[in-house]
């Protein structure tokens, strides 16, 4: 029976009230290289640290969207700039 991999990268979750999102993008991107996670398991573990709102948007991206590291990357960053211009205005 094949071992199943846990989640290595231990950052926990991401909440906006307290972490800007570059910097939480920055900081997980930095340890995903140094643990050499690529692909597929990079964006499981990224998933792994959403949670509420972020969690929700990511499951109403499409099966392919939802696989790829970068579309779930532009659709947070989409979505928090959104959340910053309405605090603005």
């Amino acid at each position: 029976m094949e071992e199943r991999k846990k989640f290595v990268i231990e950052i926990g979750k991401w909440r906006p009230e307290v972490t800007d999102l570059n910097r939480f993008l920055c900081n997980f991107e930095t340890r995903a290289t140094a643990l050499k996670e690529k692909g597929e398991m990079k964006t499981l573990e990224l998933t792994h640290c959403l949670e509420g709102t972020t969690l929700e948007l990511i499951q109403n991206l499409s099966q392919e969207e939802k696989l790829g590291y970068e579309a779930i990357k532009l659709a947070l960053q989409q979505m928090y700039r959104g959340v910053l211009q309405e605090a603005i205005f």
